[in-house]
């Protein structure tokens, strides 16, 4: 299995930034690409949380289903792509 890991320096106090990200609906509003999501799971919040996200990137769009696999409040947060 492949891994794509990304980050990213943001300037912000670190509670700021995790307030942003565990947040998942509000993703829509800084992801350039994201244009909405959909919980799948009764969970908002923290590892187990499933979401689709339908992206866009230029003409081509597609539904990602996501599932949060780690969450390490204040510190990290991870999630992979599920299968259809």
């Amino acid at each position: 299995m492949a891994r794509i890991r990304v980050s990213r320096t943001i300037k912000a106090p670190p509670a700021q930034v995790w307030a942003a990200l565990e947040d998942i609906s509000s993703h829509v509003r800084w992801m350039t690409d994201a244009h909405s999501i959909t919980f799948t799971s009764a969970r908002r919040t923290g590892r187990g949380t499933t979401f689709e996200c339908m992206t866009r990137a230029g003409p081509f769009a597609t539904v990602d289903r996501m599932e949060v696999t780690r969450w390490d409040p204040h510190r990290a947060m991870g999630s992979c792509m599920t299968a259809w």
